[in-house]
């Protein structure tokens, strides 16, 4: 059965209730004190504290698509705070596996060298569905994984495939199991999984609407509820800084908190970087590459000054950097010649505010 057929009709992955084996899937793992059943197109699994050996089962698909999505939602049923730190579930996707610790999630993949990776910090509701997406371009070497929040990814791996099964694209396959860190049988849930290959985002029209406003560390000081005050609240988003041992210094200590992808991008409008730092500790060079390619597509950035986001945020050879309409010299020394910079970008337009306005409009 072909990949897009299969996801065309996710529930005939779990159409029938019954054990797993009723509805397709092959087990590749035994471990008969698991239990795996499906009702209403929910399965449950009863997993036991086993080690690395718990039961697994296997859906055979068919060809892997270039540019594809995985979709499930899960249901972690972690009784107490002795399960804190344990791993829980597995559900693979050709060569890569996702498993589940307490509220994160983590991905793995065997090859070229086995690593983990947490892809979802602290995202997992416990006792409450949790939605996973996973969209992977083999031709960009992109893969994003969203938990919860659909709009943002949480991580974004660049360099990165996923193949077939052992290498094999014309033999791919998804899979279930008990991942085997647990204490006392906890019985988890997943529903709608589903895979589909997908369409570049370049060939889907979307409405560019979308304000993505990145709070820096005086963001406050400047009005930004003003600058989107024409946005429906679920057209801004939002986006933090996260401290990490912050210096008022060109070394940068901070991470934004999540990824602006070119998907987003493709829906922005208006842009604000409130005291950002532009080092690529702090917002990625491809990340910042997204913002300007929405720029000169039409949208408008907001680049202010603060503490950090003109100066001592370090890097002035970062992309955004580069593409100000102010140069900037010296970590220590704010741009000189006013208040207020513009240029035309593109199809957009960039402005740069040293210090907080006077006035609550953007130009």
């Amino acid at each position: 059965m072909g990949i897009v057929t299969i996801a065309a009709a996710a529930l005939a992955l779990f159409a029938s209730d019954g054990s797993l084996e009723d509805n397709g899937w092959e087990r590749v793992r035994d471990q008969r004190q698991d239990e795996f059943s499906v009702k209403g197109g929910v399965v449950t699994m009863v997993c036991s504290p086993n080690p690395y050996k718990g039961a697994c089962y296997r859906r055979k698909l068919g060809e892997l698509p270039a540019k594809g999505v995985l979709e499930y939602e899960i249901r972690p049923n972690l009784p107490g705070s002795a399960y804190s730190n344990r791993y829980y579930l597995q559900v693979c996707c050709g060569s890569m596996m996702m498993s589940f610790a307490s509220q994160s999630a983590l991905r793995y993949f065997a090859k070229p060298k086995a690593n983990w990776i947490c892809v979802g910090k602290d995202r997992l509701a416990n006792g409450e569905w949790n939605r996973v997406r996973v969209k992977w371009d083999n031709v960009r070497k992109v893969i994003k994984f969203y938990v919860n929040d659909m709009r943002i990814p949480s991580c974004v791996e660049e360099d990165a495939t996923i193949d077939g099964d052992e290498g094999d694209p014309t033999s791919f396959s998804l899979r279930l199991g008990n991942y085997g860190l647990a204490e006392g049988f906890q019985p988890h849930k997943i529903r709608n999984l589903a895979v589909s290959a997908v369409e570049d985002a370049a060939a889907a029209k979307v409405p560019r609407d979308t304000a993505l406003v990145f709070h820096g560390l005086c963001s406050e000081f400047f009005p930004i509820g003003e600058w989107t005050k024409g946005y429906p609240k679920d057209k801004v988003v939002d986006f933090f800084l996260e401290f990490q041992n912050y210096n008022y210094t060109p070394k940068n200590h901070s991470k934004i908190t999540a990824y602006p992808d070119d998907d987003l991008c493709a829906a922005a409008n208006l842009i604000i970087l409130a005291d950002v730092p532009l080092a690529a500790e702090t917002l990625a060079y491809s990340a910042q590459e997204n913002l300007l390619a929405a720029v000169k597509a039409g949208a408008r950035m907001v680049v202010t000054g603060g503490l950090a986001g003109l100066q001592r945020g370090g890097d002035f050879e970062s992309p955004i950097a580069k593409a100000l309409p102010v140069k900037l010299e010296s970590p220590w020394k704010a741009p000189a010649g006013g208040n207020v910079f513009r240029r035309d970008y593109g199809k957009g337009k960039i402005a740069v505010i040293v210090s907080a306005p006077k006035t609550k409009e953007i130009q």
